[in-house]
């Protein structure tokens, strides 16, 4: 890719990055205002270099032959990619490579989409910077999108990267009995053994992520184990901007057990 495009979002990182500098009127309420502007400017900076670094390590999977640079060899452009003949072999190298890399099928997915939308923005706005009145046709030849949302399989097609077993009944319960009769007799510290074995027993039974464990609130008007009816309340995974969401799991009795049993000996299982 040209470093005259990775320009384009430098130069956008440069402005975010100059509206931290500015020093706004401080009301209380500009403050607060600020205070927000200020963490999003962070966050879209962040995403800029991040997308960036992205693209460079995407473009860099191309090697190509070129005299005039050193070591003849040099990374691939983005109207090279862009070819109407040779584009769409180098995007199928560039598949290729992320497939030997075995990334994740999201990791996968995240990476194309971001060289797709750099392909779209290019074709959107082919001028040259510096130069408005040339584009990218009148000086490399005639370009084409060569890139779409189909060139890489995704969700049935994927792959699984790590192989995932589930429990069943006998391997679950044999688990469950080899922590109960030997890890938790020989814990030097019981009170942590006996922890561990309560989230332990909590994921497997009600099927808790670690996250949501650790976010069960014990006591106060906000209490999330409802105890009259063994039944817990668990801040799930929630869409952007929309926050936790949440959900009533009812408790196994061997999870309610467990749980009761900890909070009566050592207190509430999470602080």
């Amino acid at each position: 890719m040209s470093h005259k495009f990775l320009n384009i979002l430098n130069n956008r990182r440069e402005l975010l990055c100059r509206g931290l500098r500015k020093r706004p009127i401080m009301t209380a309420r500009s403050k607060n205002i600020s205070r927000i502007a200020s963490s999003e400017v962070v966050i879209l900076s962040r995403r800029f270099l991040k997308r960036a670094a992205v693209l460079k390590s995407m473009f860099r999977r191309v090697d190509m032959k070129d005299e005039r640079c050193p070591g003849g060899r040099r990374h691939l452009f983005v109207w090279e990619l862009l070819n109407p003949k040779a584009g769409s072999g180098y995007l199928s190298e560039i598949i290729a490579s992320l497939f030997a890399a075995n990334l994740a099928p999201g990791t996968r997915r995240r990476y194309m989409n971001d060289v797709r939308d750099l392909c779209e923005y290019v074709m959107a706005k082919p001028n040259i910077p510096g130069k408005p009145d040339v584009t990218l046709s009148d000086k490399y030849g005639p370009i084409r999108l060569t890139f779409t949302k189909y060139d890489l399989p995704i969700h049935a097609a994927d792959k699984a990267v790590r192989k995932r077993y589930a429990l069943s009944v006998a391997i679950k319960t044999d688990f469950i009995e080899f922590l109960r009769t030997q890890y938790l007799p020989s814990h030097p510290l019981p009170h942590i053994g006996a922890r561990d074995y309560a989230v332990i027993v909590l994921q497997v039974e009600i099927g808790a992520r670690a996250s949501e464990v650790l976010g069960i609130r014990v006591s106060g008007t906000s209490c999330d184990i409802d105890r009259t009816k063994d039944r817990v309340r668990l801040l799930g995974k929630g869409s952007a901007y929309s926050g936790k969401r949440p959900r009533w799991v009812r408790l196994s009795p061997l999870a309610a057990k467990v749980l009761y049993t900890f909070e009566r000996v050592f207190g509430p299982i999470v602080s």
